[in-house]
């Protein structure tokens, strides 16, 4: 299984890059680093994964885990890791994100890209998108795309990709309707919610 993932800032290097909750076996997971094509990089040997122990209660909440790698992990030129959110800190509405991730291009697409794809989103008011997933939007999401026109989004492959603003890793893929449709906006675990952030922390010390 590929999943993607962000590797959190860390002085020791010891790596502990994040990844969506439905990864939690070492064995099925691959990390692969240092380029952006699929098939190439340094694989990662990952020795354990833990995911958010209240994962899936309610529906899709506290979408995220960790991997520690068996070794530390030797910065370089292309492979470098990224910052994380303060606690709290908002995504807002009228600000965008920048999104990457090894998803499919189109709805219904038969494979996906041989490189890594990144789009910038226009993150979209909690409001609205609780209008649309009233039953399963917590304050530990927030949502991104063109609300009313639908267009550029994540799509069915990119769960685990970071989403990125200001420099810092602020939201994993989490889940969505179809791709690219209109008032049906990505989904994201919210890095910086207190909930998740303190999960992040008490386990790898970031």
């Amino acid at each position: 299984m590929l999943c993607a993932w962000q590797l959190r800032r860390d002085s020791s290097s010891s790596g502990w890059p994040s990844c969506y909750s439905s990864c939690v076996d070492p064995k099925t997971v691959v990390l692969r680093a240092g380029s952006s094509f699929r098939k190439n990089g340094t694989i990662i040997e990952i020795a354990e994964v833990k995911p958010f122990p209240g994962y899936d209660d309610p529906p899709f909440d506290k979408d995220v885990a960790y991997m520690k790698t068996a070794k530390p992990i030797e910065f370089s030129e292309t492979m470098q890791p990224i910052a994380l959110p303060p606690k709290s800190r908002a995504v807002r509405g009228d600000s965008e994100i920048v999104v990457s991730g090894w998803g499919r291009t189109r709805q219904g697409a038969s494979s996906i890209p041989d490189r890594l794809m990144a789009v910038k989103l226009p993150v979209v008011n909690f409001f609205q998108c609780f209008l649309v997933y009233p039953t399963v939007l917590t304050s530990n999401m927030f949502c991104s795309g063109n609300f009313f026109l639908g267009g550029k989004s994540t799509c069915q492959g990119d769960s685990g990709g970071a989403a990125i603003q200001d420099n810092m890793a602020v939201g994993i893929v989490s889940f969505g309707r179809g791709c690219g449709q209109a008032l049906s906006p990505s989904v994201f675990a919210d890095i910086a919610s207190p909930i998740l952030r303190d999960f992040i922390t008490e386990n790898t010390g970031l």
